[in-house]
């Protein structure tokens, strides 16, 4: 089966950004499979004017090219399926900001609508696709990321005598607009910490990061900002304890393994995070990681991808 996985950006060296993470870690497994997936990008530089070149490339590549699979790795990366009028599956991480910018809202509810199949990674997107854009529940199917815990496991190092408060990821509003609050709210109560926020790391140096800090911290604002939470699970994975939003799709990867705030609640992370820097036991990280183990592997992920794939070549839903 020869699979066109079209995706913004693709670049396992550096598989930063959750779309990204999926696509690295997925392509592989699909492969290990026995299918022939190429791999598409949309995302060019100079922004809109280079992504509208990149769809546009993208959109003949389908045209031109022979796939028994097309696969939409995002809203963005479904045009070119759209434009060159292929049958395709959508994964929908999440709901993001899209409520917040007009365009982002139109081209949303239009890749969803021309979706033949849609996958998403937690229960929890499903259920608001359902219950806020009246999607047909039997068009969803959930198909959980995984993680890989032979890479994103405990390490056997010296953290440092203060303990880190840290953050994951891309520092966008909806994400970590309060972040910088909780730190002068922690410092404001005298609370002996250091702060530190990754960028650009590869996996090993990411694997590091995570385990030299005695807290991962994600301060997401907005129920529909996080769909899985990469960051939740691989932080379990390396069992470091996590201070999260009480958000669904963060609950139904971490389960009872974290200590859950308010969304926006600047005091109430402060006084989560000050209690596992009192107390980490507060949490099972052993049992944590186990979970992460059991639920979220990402040869299952490609072997569900499978079946979505033949259910789309057969015409079925």
């Amino acid at each position: 089966m020869k699979v066109a996985l079209v995706v913004p950006i693709y670049n396992p060296k550096y598989p930063i950004g959750g779309v990204n993470r999926w696509a690295c870690e997925l392509v592989p497994r699909l492969k290990d499979l026995g299918l022939d997936v190429d791999v598409i990008t949309v995302a060019r530089r100079m922004r809109w004017i280079g992504t509208s070149i990149g769809i546009a490339s993208a959109s003949f590549k389908l045209l031109k090219s022979k796939y028994d699979v097309v696969h939409a790795g995002n809203f963005r990366a479904a045009l070119p399926a759209i434009m060159a009028k292929r049958n395709y599956v959508l994964t929908v991480h999440d709901l993001g900001p899209q409520r917040l910018y007009r365009f982002r809202a139109r081209l949303q509810v239009k890749a969803i609508e021309k979706a033949d199949l849609i996958t998403t990674p937690t229960r929890a997107i499903a259920e608001q696709l359902v219950n806020r854009l009246n999607v047909e529940e039997e068009k969803i199917h959930v198909v959980h990321n995984g993680v890989d815990t032979q890479k994103f496991r405990p390490l056997k190092v010296e953290k440092p005598s203060t303990p880190i408060v840290a953050y994951v990821g891309r520092m966008a509003k909806y994400k970590a607009s309060i972040f910088p609050h909780i730190v002068e709210e922690l410092r404001r109560r005298k609370v002996s910490f250091e702060v530190r926020v990754s960028g650009g790391l590869s996996d090993d140096e990411l694997v590091r990061f995570y385990n030299m800090a005695s807290v991962v911290v994600v301060p997401t604002m907005i129920e529909e900002g996080e769909g899985f939470s990469f960051v939740t699970a691989e932080a379990l994975s390396c069992q470091v304890p996590v201070v999260v939003s009480d958000i669904p799709a963060i609950r139904e990867v971490a389960g009872p393994y974290a200590l859950y705030a308010r969304p926006g609640d600047v005091k109430d992370f402060a006084d989560k995070i000050e209690a596992i820097l009192k107390n980490p036991d507060l949490i099972d990280l052993k049992a944590a990681r186990k979970r992460i183990e059991n639920m979220f592997s990402w040869r299952q992920c490609a072997e569900k991808m499978l079946e979505m794939y033949k259910l789309l070549k057969e015409g079925i839903r």
